[in-house]
C-alpha cells in the first residue's frame, strides 16, 4: 500500500525525424513513424470473378525505432495489409562502427539494391518491381555484418538466413548466405552529376527445393 514513486528521466521530445523522444545525452531514443496507403482500384470489365472495384487499405504500417544506449539501436513495425496483418522488422542492432555492425532478429534481407538500400516511403512509386515481387527473398529471420567504409563510398552486407521467402520459420534444414556490396566512388563530390553513380551487386545461395519461390509469378 505505498504510494508510487514518479520516476524522473530528462527526456525531450521533437518532431524531425518522425515524433521522437530522447534523453539530454542522446543514449537513448524513440521515434514514432507511420505509413499509410490508401489505394482506389477499379476495372472496366464488370463482374470479373474474384476481382472487384474496390478501396483498399494496401498498407498500414506502425514502427517504433530508435536505440538503447549509442552502442545498440533496435527497430520494431508492423504491417495491416487488405485483410492480413504481420510483423514487419523485430531486430537489434550492435552498432559498434559505421564500417561493421551487426544485426539479429528479423529483417530485410540484402538481396537488390531496390529492396535493401531504398525504403518504401523513398521510391518513387510505392510497389516494387515485378522482379523483386517475384524473386526477393524479402524479410527473413537471422544475422548479418554490414556497414560502410572508404568514407561512405562502398557498402556492404553478408548474412545467413533461414532463406524462407517473408517467413518467420525455415522450410528446410539448410541456411542460406546472402551477400551484398555497393560503390558509389564519387559519393563525396557534393554537386557533380555522377554523385550517384553506383555499382554493386547481391546475391542468394542456400536449398530451395523444399520452399519454391516464387511459387507464382504476380503482378501488383
Amino acid at each position: 500500500n505505498m504510494p508510487g514513486k514518479r520516476l524522473k528521466f530528462p527526456v525531450q521530445t521533437r518532431l524531425e525525424n518522425g515524433f521522437e523522444f530522447y534523453t539530454d545525452d542522446e543514449e537513448f531514443n524513440l521515434q514514432i513513424h507511420n505509413l499509410t496507403q490508401v489505394d482506389g482500384r477499379f476495372y472496366n470489365e464488370p463482374d470479373q470473378a474474384e476481382i472487384n472495384d474496390t478501396f483498399a487499405l494496401a498498407r498500414e504500417r506502425l514502427i517504433l525505432a530508435g536505440k538503447a544506449t549509442k552502442l545498440i539501436d533496435f527497430n520494431f513495425s508492423t504491417q495491416a495489409s487488405f485483410d492480413a496483418f504481420t510483423i514487419l522488422d523485430a531486430w537489434v542492432n550492435f552498432h559498434f562502427d559505421d564500417r561493421f555492425q551487426v544485426r539479429v532478429g528479423r529483417l530485410r534481407t540484402p538481396f537488390t539494391y531496390e529492396f535493401y538500400s531504398v525504403g518504401a516511403s523513398q521510391g518513387i512509386k510505392p510497389e516494387r518491381s515485378l522482379f523483386f515481387n517475384n524473386f526477393g527473398l524479402g524479410r527473413d529471420v537471422g544475422a548479418m555484418a554490414w556497414g560502410t567504409v572508404f568514407e561512405k563510398r562502398f557498402d556492404y552486407a553478408v548474412g545467413v538466413f533461414n532463406g524462407t521467402r517473408n517467413g518467420f520459420v525455415d522450410g528446410n534444414d539448410g541456411k542460406d548466405v546472402i551477400a551484398y556490396w555497393n560503390i558509389k566512388p564519387l559519393a563525396p563530390a557534393e554537386g557533380s552529376p555522377f554523385q550517384n553513380f553506383q555499382v554493386g551487386a547481391s546475391m542468394m545461395y542456400g536449398d530451395q527445393d523444399n520452399t519454391p519461390v516464387p511459387r507464382l509469378f504476380r503482378t501488383v
